[in-house]
């Protein structure tokens, strides 16, 4: 991450990960970095609790920034019990994940010289019936169903039926979303075009 970007917000304390970190809290502002992993939801959950009970710190002056599929999550994890005072989407998305790797692997197989192309045609083409299966999928053969590697299915048919669109209309509390137009990963057409028709009505985003 460039911290460059964020001295706009100081004065800065940045969280990493773990709650663990929460013994270096000083400022009156908080940003809480989120970075990716499913599993570092219930982290980020447990690190807002902390705050919120440290004398030292104003629970109105904490906010949440996800970068990535951080700021996929950031909205679900404000809304199931981070509660922080505002929100910072970092090249996120308001699009499921299936949808994003999908879309990308798609435009990489664009990309590829015929030979090539014809190769990967079909890991594509399982990829894309394997996200397509998942809403029909049983929870416990989720579980035990690999997709992408040694990525379980459950993973991502636990993020498809918590879609970051429901959270976003819901929201009411400040929101500051930033994209690069060069980002190789998202589009500013169907990534952050789509955050400002979801928040158009919002008088605070």
């Amino acid at each position: 991450l460039s911290l460059a970007a964020l001295l706009l917000l100081r004065p800065l304390l940045t969280l990493m990960q773990t709650p663990e970190d929460v013994a270096r809290l000083a400022a009156d502002y908080l940003v809480v970095i989120f970075g990716g992993l499913l599993a570092t939801f219930f982290y980020t959950l447990c690190a807002a609790a902390l705050l919120r009970a440290e004398p030292l710190i104003r629970p109105d002056r904490v906010y949440l920034l996800g970068h990535s599929m951080g700021g996929m999550l950031a909205p679900r994890i404000d809304a199931e019990g981070g509660a922080f005072a505002g929100l910072i989407f970092w090249a996120g998305t308001p699009r499921t994940l299936d949808a994003l790797i999908l879309e990308q692997n798609e435009a990489s197989l664009a990309a590829m010289p015929p030979e090539q192309r014809a190769a990967a045609a079909p890991l594509v083409q399982a990829l894309r019936e394997q996200f397509a299966a998942l809403p029909r999928m049983a929870e416990e053969d989720a579980q035990h169903t690999h997709i992408l590697g040694n990525r379980w299915a459950w993973y991502f048919k636990e993020m498809l039926a918590h879609p970051p669109e429901e959270y976003l209309r819901r929201l009411t509390k400040p929101v500051l979303v930033l994209q690069g137009d060069r980002d190789a990963h998202l589009s500013v057409e169907r990534d952050f075009r789509r955050y400002e028709a979801l928040l158009a009505a919002h008088p605070d985003a």
